[in-house]
């Protein structure tokens, strides 16, 4: 008797959920995303069916007014190892309109019989919401992909309107390897399309290394926690979170809500003593913790010791002896309880703030480390946290970015962790986060990542324009308007997280193939020269951040209305964006599954030449071909012709015709959006002998209001007004030379390379009458590999007091200056 497939079933529906916020300002900055391609025409087939079925990647953009270009969806072919949770993506474009479509998945089946249940894979769809690029940020994209919900009812798609389907399957612990066929089908009420799906299971698992950090931040928003009533609710709440992140691979978690005060008391000795009752939210968390298996250390970042010394002055002997007193009675009480080890951060990011504050974070972790407890500071990479707090610390957390490679090795090589943080601080920018976790993270050899924050924000969490701020979102809770779901950023985290344990199951493998010898040997000396050339090949740029993305094509309004797009219900549009939303690393998207796939079969070759698993039929793939340079879009495909100066100019603050008249000359425009600044900015810039001249000249009509507080050389003068340069020899796309300089003529340099300090000479003038202000400066460059060509860009901070910030730049890096692979071609005229 033939048994029949087995089918699941989920009907699904739609909801158009462009956000509305009835407090969007109309200075908002709107991005649009433009669709280029043409209404489709469709074959006969698709014209009966009604719909056209096409591919869409995991991490690229679909927006609902997606059209498909000429290729078409004609199966699916994936891989998993065991245990592992894969995305399974296609998107769907309405003909005509479409009612009641429902979504049908087989059972998946080996030629033996052998069986995975439909079960297994769970079918989602994506939620658009309009979002900003970065919470602190006013320009937003209008209707952004941005989360996954459970498909449970029949789904209707508009005409010339599209829908992205994304299916997580869910590879069981034990599946028996091979390769499993089954279909998915899209079924109408009077069509249907059947898709192929093909599934290879591996003969292994996944490792969950021993000592890879990766975690969110978690802290109980009102939002969620304020409406819950009782401790079970509070408790069941914690254990879905955390559920859920172990899920997605985190390892870790950065606790914000601390030991509560009701929780401990503290002697007129300054003895402390613990009673926890198992009510708090701290307790519920180290419990569910335990229960769900995170196998790494927590960060307390919540400085809970700091309020149980209320009444000592900070720095005295009974501060400090309470202060530690806290920690090891607290980690006591852990041990008892089976909770887990823990860093303590005396202070948040004290690289940004006060030098109290940098002072007092430098003290608390000098108590606490000669107490014997571990210590873990964040922040951004500069000489506060790499040379003055970061010794006294046992986990360093960049910000985004490492300081160097080199600083990276040294700390590792002294028993410090060192990780990565807030690399995507919205949520919702899937690459960023999947290149960050896993091949970023790999390369640098860091010790895992973190984020903020599993879910939070101000008002309303799927309205990002209720506040001053966005939101933080990571899982956005159910509510009785939205049904809630991952962010496409959190699933891609989790792909990232999995990326490097390939890698990392790849290296184990060598190491035991080695040791076998023979033709195991020779297997692994193959993959040992893969993961070199790979790690080599990938980029060099020691940032992982959000600001790191943006559109391959932007397009002027005239041309852009000639096209699709879905227009903002408040503001104004400031630009028309189309082609891919892209992270500035030197990959295609496709590059993540290929590089994966070419591991994973190093990985089974290896395997096979050890006998520990039987053919299987996977052949080694060529080497992933990464180009060896990071496109750039085409606004940023400037070039300047630098000519040879016959006279150095003097520089005296005053730009002369004759002085400058045979330099080449460019004007800046605004750098995170398409336009002229409100000030312009104009830029004379010539080499003689050895000295690279430059001169800027600032418009500005406040010129009484400069922001001028950098007074010596070496002060912060970013935060003036100021203009800045940026060099990068060779054009590494990854490292530059710094120069910025206020208008009091006080500079300051620095960039990627240690111990550059050049005898800059500058001098600046200001003048009311003309309302401008000069800076002209001599920059050596003797000994900078400049020819053929270099990397250049020149920029503009203004700042006056009372006005709002201005950031101009000759090309637009959208997001921060330090973009090397975003600076414009210099070419040096003999």
């Amino acid at each position: 008797m033939l048994s029949l497939p087995v089918f699941v079933i989920f009907n699904f529906s739609r909801s158009y959920s462009q956000t509305v916020s009835n407090v969007q300002k109309p200075e908002d900055a709107a991005v649009v995303y433009v669709e280029r391609n043409p209404k489709p025409v469709a074959t006969k087939s698709e014209q009966e069916n009604g719909f056209i079925v096409y591919p869409g990647h995991s991490l690229k953009m679909s927006f609902e007014h997606s059209r498909p270009d000429s290729m078409r969806l004609t199966g699916i072919d994936a891989f998993a190892a065991q245990g592992e949770i894969i995305p399974v993506t296609f998107c769907v474009y309405a003909l005509r309109d479409i009612e009641n479509a429902q979504l049908k998945i087989s059972d998946l089946k080996k030629n033996d019989g052998t069986v995975i249940s439909a079960t297994s894979m769970k079918p989602y769809i994506v939620k658009y919401l309009t979002k900003r690029f970065m919470y602190q940020k006013l320009q937003h994209l209008v209707n952004a992909p941005v989360y996954i919900t459970s498909l449970e009812k029949t789904v209707s798609i508009s005409t010339d309107r599209s829908e992205k389907i994304w299916i997580n399957f869910h590879s069981p612990e034990h599946a028996l390897p091979g390769v499993y066929t089954g279909t998915i089908t899209l079924q109408t009420e009077d069509a249907s399309q059947e898709i192929p799906l093909k599934i290879r299971i591996l003969p292994f698992k996944l490792p969950e290394p021993e000592g890879l950090l990766y975690g969110l931040y978690y802290m109980a928003y009102n939002q969620v926690f304020g409406n819950l009533k009782t401790v079970d609710e509070m408790r069941a709440q914690v254990r879905h979170d955390l559920a859920d992140m172990r899920m997605h691979g985190m390892t870790s978690i950065g606790i914000c809500n601390g030991v509560d005060p009701s929780s401990y008391t503290v002697s007129d000795k300054g003895d402390v003593k613990f009673h926890f009752d198992g009510n708090t939210l701290f307790e519920l968390t180290m419990e569910a913790y335990k229960e769900y298996k995170f196998p790494e250390p927590v960060i307390d970042m919540s400085r809970a010791a700091q309020k149980a010394t209320k009444g000592h002055r900070f720095g005295t002997p009974e501060y400090d002896s309470i202060y530690v007193s806290f920690y090891k009675e607290l980690f006591k009480e852990a041990a008892s309880k089976g909770w887990p080890a823990m860093y303590v951060q005396p202070y948040d990011e004290p690289g940004w703030h006060s030098q109290q504050e940098r002072d007092e974070n430098l003290h608390l972790l000098k108590v606490l480390k000669a107490a014997g407890i571990p210590t873990e500071i964040d922040g951004p990479g500069d000489n506060y946290f790499v040379n003055i707090a970061g010794p006294h610390a046992d986990f360093w957390n960049y910000n985004a970015a490492i300081s160097s490679e080199e600083d990276v090795q040294k700390a590792q090589s002294e028993g410090r962790k060192v990780t990565l943080y807030n690399y995507d601080v919205s949520g919702w920018l899937g690459e960023c986060g999947r290149w960050a976790t896993g091949l970023f993270n790999w390369k640098f050899g860091l010790d895992g990542a973190f984020n903020w924050v599993y879910f939070g924000g101000r008002e309303d969490l799927y309205n990002d324009f209720d506040s001053k701020i966005g939101d933080w979102m990571h899982h956005y809770p159910k509510t009785t308007a939205h049904p809630g779901g991952s962010s496409i950023g959190w699933e891609n985290i989790r792909q990232g997280i999995n990326d490097r344990h390939y890698l990392e199951l790849c290296q184990q493998t060598i190491s035991r193939a080695k040791a076998k010898g023979g033709a195991a040997a020779k297997a692994a000396e193959e993959a040992d020269k893969m993961l070199k050339e790979l790690r080599t090949s990938l980029s060099n740029n020691p940032t992982a951040q959000y600001k790191n993305m943006d559109w391959t094509m932007y397009l002027p309004e005239e041309e852009a209305k000639k096209h699709a797009f879905i227009p903002p219900i408040h503001g104004k549009i400031s630009a028309y964006a189309s082609g891919a939303y892209k992270y500035g690393n030197n990959l295609q998207l496709d590059d993540y599954d290929k590089i994966r796939q070419m591991v994973a079969a190093h990985i089974v070759h290896m395997m096979e030449k050890m006998e520990e698993v039987s053919p299987t039929g996977i052949t080694i793939p060529p080497n992933v071909k990464i180009s060896k340079t990071i496109p750039k879009p085409e606004f940023a495909q400037k070039t300047i012709h630098i000519p040879g100066l016959k006279n150095a100019p003097v520089i005296d603050g005053q730009v002369t015709l004759n002085e400058w008249k045979d330099a080449a000359e460019v004007e800046l425009t605004l750098n995170d959006i398409f336009g002229a600044p409100k000030m312009p900015t104009k830029v004379h810039c010539g080499l003689h002998n050895g000295t690279l001249y430059i001169a800027f000249t600032c418009t500005e009509e406040v010129i009484d209001f400069l922001t001028v507080n950098a007074t010596e050389q070496g002060d912060n003068v970013t935060s003036d007004d100021c203009v800045e340069v940026f060099l990068d020899p060779g054009i590494t796309q990854s490292k530059f030379y710094h120069v910025a300089v206020n208008p009091l003529g006080i500079y300051l340099t620095d960039g990627s390379y240690k111990d550059w300090n050049p005898d800059i000479k500058t001098a600046t003038s200001i003048n009311k009458e003309k309302q401008e202000w000069i800076v002209e400066l001599g920059i050596p460059v003797k000994g900078m590999k400049l020819v053929p060509r270099f990397g250049l860009n020149f920029n503009r901070e203004r700042r006056p007091k009372d006005a709002l910030l201005e950031l101009s730049s000759w090309v637009m890096t959208r997001g921060g200056f330090g973009r090397p692979e975003r600076f414009g071609t210099a070419i040096i005229d003999d």
